[in-house]
């Protein structure tokens, strides 16, 4: 899995999802943990930041028309040598589903619709040289010393 060549990457996926089983997969470790167990899985890599947040879930009045789709959205970082390729909707539902039902849930194939990941981007660090930081640092000191003593 994880070795000394290895990148940081990050893909995302949306899945629409009833809202008890979006808020559930959202709202506890559980549910979190199991989508982290798939897809780390069907890729063979290890997640390092998982973000998962339902879409179209609120509470409305019996005079709000509905949302057209519910579920949750995904943003999985992860470290590769490669990005990899994602699994297919199908391969990926499969594992979920089956990753969900060992985590307790009450959940089948028919109760997600699994978008594509989007397609992996490298996530770069910045990096900030301290060279740079001395003479901003000096500017904002004298400005500091000039209104102090005025």
């Amino acid at each position: 899995m994880a070795g000394s060549t290895d990148k940081t990457w990050t893909t995302g996926q949306t899945i629409e999802a009833k809202c008890d089983i979006a808020n559930q997969m959202t709202n506890s470790s559980k549910g979190k943990d199991a989508y982290q167990k798939a897809f780390e899985k069907k890729m063979n890599v290890k997640v390092s930041n998982l973000v998962a947040e339902t879409f179209g879930c609120r509470r409305l009045t019996s005079n709000n028309r509905r949302l057209q789709s519910t579920g949750v959205n995904t943003k999985v970082t992860y470290t590769s040598p490669t990005a990899g390729t994602p699994p297919t909707p199908a391969d990926f539902t499969a594992a979920l589903v089956a990753e969900l039902k060992s985590a307790g849930f009450d959940v089948s194939a028919s109760d997600l619709t699994v978008k594509a990941f989007s397609s992996p981007q490298s996530v770069t660090t910045p990096t900030v040289s301290a060279a740079v930081g001395a003479p901003a640092t000096l500017f904002f000191v004298a400005i500091l010393s000039v209104g102090m003593s005025w």
